[in-house]
């Protein structure tokens, strides 16, 4: 399974502040999937190509503490046996804390729909996303998450995660593990960076097992 995300984003600062500050943060790109193991009952699809857009806005509500509102929105369509294809969801429970100065760790669930025209059943979805943003050095950034959906009315997209033992952990996994390079944008901004995205991304669903990598340029502002 090959999976390419060409992205533009932008994620937070934790930086010196006491209470209040915010920030919006957005991505957005292309990403492109196959599957590598299509598991006991492969899916009707192997490759499914969208557009993403991710939005986070975020309020500072103690200087190690921060509430975290998320929307993803996902459009395209399955390859091969062609349909429409749609990914949409919003996180808006969320909490972090703040590791270092520029380094926070968090959690956020919300609610979502997915599905594919004649390919992938239409559902309603739980997502929960556990994610971290570390500045490892003034130049490298690590970027990780994990999100397990649950999945209501679909049926046959119950425990779709092989990985996952029980349904009590959800139906469906993603993930995704990259590194950024940071680069200041100005002296004047005191907290802007940009830099390039490079990782491997994975995910599970209908039984299946998908793995790819990821490229993208990611900004991070305060």
């Amino acid at each position: 399974m090959f999976a390419l995300s060409l992205a533009l984003g932008a994620r937070a600062a934790y930086g010196d502040c006491d209470r209040g500050c915010t920030t919006l943060s957005a991505d957005y790109g292309l990403v492109v999937l196959h599957d590598v193991e299509p598991g006991p009952t492969p899916p009707a699809f192997g490759d499914l190509a969208v557009f993403a857009i991710s939005v986070h806005g975020l309020l500072q509500v103690h200087r190690a503490l921060y509430a975290d509102i998320a929307w993803d929105v996902q459009l395209g369509s399955t390859l091969g046996r062609g349909g429409f294809a749609y990914d949409v969801s919003a996180l808006p429970i969320g909490v972090g804390v703040r590791l270092a100065e520029d380094s926070a760790i968090g959690i956020a669930a919300g609610l979502g729909a997915n599905g594919a025209v004649g390919t992938l059943d239409d559902a309603v979805t739980l997502p929960i996303e556990l994610y971290a943003d570390l500045a490892v050095h003034r130049r490298l950034r690590i970027l990780a998450r994990l999100r397990t959906s649950f999945v209501a009315a679909a049926p046959g997209r119950d425990l779709g995660a092989p990985s996952l033992p029980s349904s009590r952990l959800g139906d469906e996994l993603d993930a995704m593990l990259a590194v950024r390079i940071r680069h200041r944008l100005t002296k004047s901004v005191e907290r802007a960076d940009a830099g390039p995205i490079v990782g491997v991304a994975y995910r599970e669903w209908l039984g299946a097992r998908f793995c790819g990598v990821v490229l993208g340029i990611g900004l991070t502002t305060e």
